[in-house]
């Protein structure tokens, strides 16, 4: 099977270098969570999202692990197709994945 290539291959080393600086700033807390957001966009990209009923209807959607005290210690960019998951059977298996994978530092720091 051949491998897919990173959607966001062009600026992969700067996610990746952020999440590391996150990291490194601070110990993440016990308490955490995962939630997405929008970031406004109205151009063309193959990245925009649009979502009905929200503040923000269109733009680059993000998930990220933040603490309580709104510090963010991992973050993706969604697209559409995610590389760390086999083919998504359901809503539910898109946001395991995400959670898998933001939560992965975690697991290897212990």
């Amino acid at each position: 099977m051949m491998a897919r290539r990173d959607p966001i291959g062009k600026i992969r080393p700067f996610v990746d270098a952020l999440n590391d600086r996150f990291n490194a700033c601070r110990k993440p807390p016990r308490w955490q969570s995962i939630d997405e957001s929008m970031v406004k966009f109205k151009g063309r990209s193959m990245f925009r999202q649009s979502m009905k009923g929200k503040p923000i209807k269109s733009g680059f959607k993000i998930w990220s692990r933040c603490c309580t005290r709104l510090h963010t210690y991992q973050f993706e960019i969604y697209h559409k197709s995610r590389l760390s998951v086999a083919p998504k059977r359901s809503n539910n298996d898109l946001v395991e994945g995400v959670v898998l994978d933001l939560c992965r530092p975690l697991a290897e720091a212990s």
